[in-house]
Formats: structure tokens, C-alpha cells, sequence
């Protein structure tokens, strides 16, 4: 039976030098099929400028980005975070499909992004399926606790 896995590339470009080597290790499998959804306009854009042209027409067949129709680029924090859930509102009926098709996904630790918590939210309520979060970046040194201590 295949495995169904969609990768949610929603904070910065650097997650895709996380999911990459993941995703090309999985598409080796004949068993699994891998989406990977750019659910930022900005970060959309920057991947397609200076990554998409040299890439392997295998996993650029994998990739694809929500419609952004509202420009989330404003300067004005209440008309951004407007156009963010619009244009989440908008692609609702695709965030459902792959949600659905899905066996489990791949998101960002931060969830400062809407999309993060959305699909929180959405598969807390709906779907309760595995989500595996990574970090990259930052993120893993940021508020960070010794949860336990080393001995040697």
C-alpha cells in the first residue's frame, strides 16, 4: 500500500536544504508519494529566482504552491495577517485535499507562521494524523532547555 507525504515549506528558504535530501531519499521508494506545498508567496518566489531552474525534473514534479491572491507582503500588520487568512481561506479546498490524501506530514518547529498553526488547528480537529515536525535554522537553539544532563 503507497504512503502519501506532503512537506509544508511555510517560514524561510533554508527548509528546503531540510526536506531536499529527505525527499529525494523517498521518491526512491516506489511506494511512497511525496507533495511538497510552498504555502508562502515570498518564500514561493525566492525558491523559483534562484533554485527551481537547476533542479531535477523528478522532485520539481513534486512541488507546487498555494494561489497566493492577496499580497501578504504589506507593511501594515492588520492588512497582512488579513491577506494570509484570505488567501488560506481561498486555498482551503486544496489544503483539504492534500490534508486528506495525505499519511503524515513534514512541517517547520517555529509554527510562528498562520499556515503552522492552520494546520494544527485543521488536523487536531479533522484529521488527527502524524506530524512530524523538524527544526532547521535557528530554531533549534532558541529558548532551549537542557532536558537532561550529560555525564561523562
Amino acid at each position: 500500500m503507497n504512503k502519501n507525504i506532503t512537506f509544508f515549506i511555510t517560514d524561510n528558504i533554508g527548509e528546503i536544504y531540510f526536506i531536499f535530501p529527505i525527499a529525494y531519499d523517498l521518491i526512491k521508494n516506489k511506494n511512497i508519494e511525496i507533495k511538497i506545498i510552498f504555502t508562502n508567496e515570498i518564500i514561493y518566489k525566492n525558491f523559483n529566482e534562484k533554485y527551481l531552474e537547476d533542479l531535477d525534473p523528478i522532485i520539481k514534479s513534486k512541488i507546487s504552491a498555494l494561489k497566493f491572491l492577496f499580497d501578504e507582503k504589506k507593511f501594515i500588520k492588520p492588512l497582512r495577517i488579513v491577506s494570509k487568512f484570505l488567501n488560506i481561506l481561498f486555498n482551503f479546498n486544496i489544503i483539504l485535499k492534500s490534508l486528506k490524501s495525505s499519511d503524515f506530514y513534514f512541517i517547520e518547529s517555529s509554527f510562528r507562521t498562520s499556515f503552522g498553526r492552520f494546520l494544527l488547528i485543521i488536523n487536531n480537529l479533522i484529521f488527527k494524523k502524524d506530524i512530524f515536525v523538524y527544526m532547521q535554522g535557528l530554531s533549534p537553539f532558541v529558548v532551549t532547555k537542557n532536558s537532561f544532563k550529560f555525564s561523562i
